[in-house]
């Protein structure tokens, strides 16, 4: 018997019918590896917060920030965009969707963001949301065809923010509910409840979006008390259950004090669903005022163990003679006057980060 027919003779069922049907569409669960068949991640800006997440950072697809004021969701967004500029450069694509229209220019230029590079558009409604980023990917797309690109964009959609956002429904129901109140007839309360579905519709739209590009749609929300049952809960209502490829909620700490000044904070990031680890997990980040992320005491622990730092004095560490610091306020200087080696570091850093998660991972893997 020839071998190729002894070798179809052994093969499973399940291989025979793969290689009856279309193989570009039918394949072995074994194959199936969400972490390496990621398209393209950004760094979060926090080495650690990158390992701790089993990733690179941020995946394709959808992403929801949630928390209070002031927790850290700006800090997290503009590093998102930050990031995604340094890493994917001339095809880029970073847009800010604005329906609160308060974007922090002075924020970002402290933290060093390239705001040249970030556009921003106005969105009043839930469906403008989703109608605007359509719209600009198809525009890219045609612009990287017109210029015959052999690179394909990146694309970062920053919604600021889901609660903010009011669907077109809704605001009609509260110009009928305001002339039924003018008119005296206070029977009329229709029901505004549409954004749900609205967003339901959108983050559908978007799912097919993230798999036809290289797009991460990051969306900042707000949590609230919950009235039915215990903790917190946000907007969006069950779709933000069910589409988001990974969520967080946000909630801040303690402070960061330098002598009797209040420099920073520890932000506690809740890891309310993922596809790449377990969920239920919390990591602290430590936020620096005008700074974003800085380096935490985990990054500089495993900095020193892994000789990218050594030692300097009872609380500092060296990288070279230009940046070394002996206490946190001396730490805090560097960012504060941009040194420039702090980039080279951090570089360093998540590299040797991310090649840890790939190790770990594929020793799981052989278990």
């Amino acid at each position: 018997m020839p071998l190729l027919l002894i070798k179809i003779f052994k093969m499973g069922i399940t291989e025979k019918l793969i290689r009856k049907l279309d193989n570009s569409k039918a394949f072995t669960f074994a194959e199936v590896d969400i972490f390496s068949n990621e398209k393209a991640w950004i760094s979060t800006g926090s080495p650690s917060l990158d390992y701790r997440l089993k990733t690179f950072g941020w995946p394709t697809g959808i992403i929801e920030i949630t928390g209070e004021s002031q927790s850290g969701k700006t800090t997290l967004s503009l590093h998102a965009m930050k990031q995604n500029i340094l890493q994917y450069k001339d095809r880029a694509v970073t847009v800010i969707l604005s329906s609160e229209r308060r974007d922090n220019r002075e924020l970002a230029l402290m933290m060093n963001v390239p705001v040249e590079e970030i556009m921003i558009v106005n969105t009043s409604t839930v469906e403008a949301v989703f109608d605007e980023m359509s719209r600009i990917v198809d525009a890219t797309n045609k612009l990287f065809e017109e210029e015959k690109r052999k690179d394909k964009p990146r694309f970062l959609f920053v919604w600021d923010s889901l609660g903010q956002t009011p669907s077109k429904a809704e605001i009609s129901a509260m110009k009928i509910r305001k002339e039924a109140r003018l008119k005296g007839d206070e029977d009329k309360n229709p029901q505004m409840a549409a954004a749900a579905k609205a967003i339901q519709l959108g983050l559908r739209s978007t799912a097919i979006l993230s798999d036809e590009n290289e797009l991460t749609f990051f969306i900042i929300n707000r949590s609230y008390d919950n009235m039915n049952s215990p903790g917190k809960t946000s907007y969006g209502g069950k779709a933000m259950k069910y589409w988001p490829k990974m969520r967080f909620d946000l909630v801040r700490t303690s402070d960061v004090k330098v002598g009797e000044d209040v420099v920073g904070q520890i932000t506690e990031v809740k890891v309310i669903k993922t596809d790449f680890d377990r969920p239920k997990q919390k990591f602290p980040i430590e936020i620096g005022y005008g700074y974003g992320i800085v380096l935490g005491d985990e990054d500089i622990k495993f900095a020193i163990n892994e000789g990218l730092l050594k030692k300097y004095g009872a609380y500092g560490a060296k990288f070279n003679d230009k940046l070394k610091w002996s206490s946190r306020r001396e730490l805090y200087e560097h960012y504060e006057n941009r040194n420039p080696m702090l980039k080279i570091l951090l570089m360093k850093l998540t590299s040797r980060f991310h090649s840890l998660v790939v190790e770990e991972r594929e020793s799981r893997l052989k278990k």
